[in-house]
């Protein structure tokens, strides 16, 4: 009997080593190329400096503040990545935004949005989930009156025309209410990520979590 107790106890340890701490309020999972445009539109979403642009480029940065959570990934639309490191960092963002993120947010640009930009962005979303564009936000930071692509029109309209142009806002507070009225519209549920749902948390070194509160 003590054995079998034994046992149990040791079960219930290693089942709560490997479930993910719960992030509370709004989680939000920020996708794009550049690692200092990534860190300015980050520090927009918190409302304060926390991200660091001196970081290395292919490092993933969660930063929390408040009721809020941003997991910073600068390089994963990158076409260059192959699909291991995109399942690999895919995995990341599901494990720091435990149990799912409210929203993923892709940080795009009118003039780099080819066909092939397309395939790459489709293929980094589906490896999150099949329900992931009802959970999408594309965002644009150049000028309003720029010629849009017909490939990032439709992007946007995959994404049920979620889009937000930073440009178009005269605070930086537009964007989180932006944000918060996305979520509420979805009923601040998360998007639930099935393939990697039990999966074991890997910290390694890509992955910084400094100045949360």
């Amino acid at each position: 009997m003590a054995n079998r107790k034994g046992r149990l106890q040791t079960l219930h340890r290693s089942n709560s080593m490997e479930r993910p701490p719960v992030m509370g309020g709004l989680r939000i999972v920020l996708l794009g190329k550049s690692l200092s445009e990534n860190c300015e539109v980050g520090n927009i979403m918190l409302g304060e400096a926390m991200f660091d642009s001196e970081a290395p480029p292919d490092q993933v940065q969660r930063r929390r503040r408040m009721h809020k959570t941003v997991i910073n990934v600068p390089h994963l639309l990158q076409r260059h990545l192959s699909d291991h490191q995109i399942t690999q960092t895919v995995r990341e963002c599901v494990n720091l935004s435990y149990p799912g993120p409210h929203v993923v947010v892709l940080l795009l640009k009118h003039d780099q949005c080819s066909r092939e930009d397309q395939q790459h962005v489709e293929k980094v979303l589906h490896s999150f989930s099949e329900r992931v564009y009802k959970h999408t936000m594309v965002l644009t930071t150049q000028e309003p009156d720029s010629i849009v692509s017909d490939v990032l029109k439709e992007i946007i309209k995959k994404c049920f025309n979620n889009h937000y142009n930073l440009k178009q806002s005269s605070s930086s507070a537009g964007l989180r209410e932006k944000l918060e009225n996305f979520a509420q519209n979805n009923s601040k549920h998360y998007l639930a990520c099935d393939e990697f749902e039990g999966s074991e948390i890997s910290r390694t070194k890509q992955v910084t979590e400094e100045g949360e509160s």
